[in-house]
């Protein structure tokens, strides 16, 4: 589970928070996105690197920044923002 929101006072509030469920269906927390956000396309890379691209930071308000979580370390470090503001969109990886 990556990001997501609680709701506060009635409006969405975009969370930084991060689960990893195992074989027994246990959530475990992991390190937390450096940006909280939800609605967040994500894509997993050469099976180790899970991207978090854009998404929402509030109810209307969207954000460009791009960040990947290094499986191996459970370490979210940031990448290149995309160039525009995209939510509620989904990502795929195409090889060559």
């Amino acid at each position: 589970m990556i990001g997501g929101y609680r709701l506060q006072d009635g409006a969405p509030t975009a969370i930084r928070d991060c689960f990893q469920f195992n074989e027994y269906l246990e959530a475990k927390p992991i390190d937390k996105l450096q940006s909280g956000r939800f609605e967040i396309p994500l894509a997993l890379v050469h099976d180790r690197f899970i991207l978090a691209m854009g998404g929402k930071t509030t109810k209307i308000q969207g954000t460009r920044r791009c960040e990947a979580l290094d499986t191996v370390t459970n370490h979210w470090f940031q990448i290149d923002s995309l160039p525009i503001t995209c939510v509620s969109t989904t990502a795929v990886v195409m090889n060559d």
